[in-house]
């Protein structure tokens, strides 16, 4: 594996979990709570389920560096927006430009889709969030990757997407 492969799993690895590790809210005494009612499918092809302490769950392709996660946090004791979770987000990257954002329906709720450009340590990436709320608590899905190898493995997260459930 030659460095710059290396750097690049590097940099996303560290990237994804700064990100999720991001939102940061006002929470209760006891703290948040992962939520336990998720069924999903991995992402297929070259994604490798690794581990995080950010993320619920990170998958990474090892050939491009492109990254799928999630990220859950229940028994909040405010409500928080979803622009503030998207907002806090983007709050590790810098050069952030929201190229398309829509409030859509997403596992029968309220949602925000968001893509971005963004830079991480100077490196140009591409981001593509969701964000929901659902019995409780907050979920964001998180696609990244390189700005020049986003476009690989939009179909795994599109499918990832449309196969996770809140139950």
């Amino acid at each position: 594996m030659n460095r710059r492969h290396l750097t690049s799993k590097i940099f996303l690895l560290l990237f994804s979990i700064s990100l999720c590790c991001c939102v940061s809210v006002k929470i209760a005494s006891d703290g948040p709570k992962k939520s336990k009612d998720i069924s999903l499918e991995s992402p297929a092809g070259e994604f490798e389920k690794i581990k995080t302490e950010g993320a619920d769950v990170t998958w990474l392709n090892k050939k491009n560096g492109n990254s799928i996660s999630y990220y859950s946090e229940c028994n909040l004791s405010n409500d928080i927006s979803l622009q503030s979770i998207q907002n806090e987000s983007f709050s590790a990257l810098s050069e952030v430009n929201v190229t398309n954002t829509q409030s859509a329906t997403f596992n029968d709720r309220e949602s925000l889709q968001t893509e971005a450009d963004a830079a991480i340590d100077g490196v140009p990436i591409k981001i593509s969030l969701i964000i929901f709320k659902k019995n409780g608590c907050n979920y964001t899905l998180t696609y990244a990757g390189r700005k020049e190898k986003f476009a690989q493995n939009q179909p795994e997260f599109k499918k990832f997407a449309k196969e996770f459930r809140v139950n």
